[in-house]
């Protein structure tokens, strides 16, 4: 084989393993974003928003069931990262990681 034909299949062989690396960080970045995106919308849709827990939420009979919600509580936790806008963040960013998953990033 001449130098010339080692070096071009050199290059092919290279370019596959950047598409498969590519290919397989695109789909980490897919799987990531799906699950933030997933998360931020589920917990929204369960009662944790900016705003408080949604009246007849999920979050709300929970909150009803538990009582006197202590400040170490996952529950308070949860509620705390809702008020500071972390799930809608969450969704937002999870949406927008699965976009780019779609172009190769």
């Amino acid at each position: 084989m001449s130098s010339t034909a080692a070096f071009e299949q050199a290059l092919i062989v290279a370019s596959a393993e950047q598409a498969a690396e590519a290919g397989s960080t695109s789909a980490a970045t897919a799987v990531i974003g799906t699950a933030a995106a997933a998360t931020g919308v589920g917990m929204t849709v369960a009662g944790f928003t900016t705003s408080g827990i949604t009246a007849g939420s999920i979050a709300a009979g929970v909150q009803a069931a538990i009582g006197n919600i202590s400040v170490e509580s996952a529950f308070a936790g949860l509620q705390s990262f809702a008020a500071v806008g972390g799930f809608a963040t969450m969704a937002v960013i999870g949406i927008g990681m699965f976009f780019l998953s779609l172009f190769g990033w």
